[in-house]
């Protein structure tokens, strides 16, 4: 499935093993929700094709376990 908006790009929380592609650049604002977690890990694939997602910005609140 082709990735064209943020909105699409929140929506893989819906199928984690799906198979994805960046069908175009994407700008991201406000919050977004990480892919996925622990208990329901992100399995699919995803290709960039050479495109971008700007202005992602992650911050980790949780310590990471091993």
């Amino acid at each position: 499935m082709l990735v064209n908006t943020a909105s699409e790009l929140q929506n893989i929380n819906s199928n984690l093993s799906g198979n994805y592609a960046l069908g175009r650049d994407i700008t991201l604002s406000g919050n977004f929700t990480p892919l996925g977690n622990t208990a329901s890990p992100y399995l699919g694939k995803f290709n960039g094709l050479n495109l971008s997602i700007n202005g992602l910005s992650v911050t980790n609140t949780t310590p990471v376990q091993n």
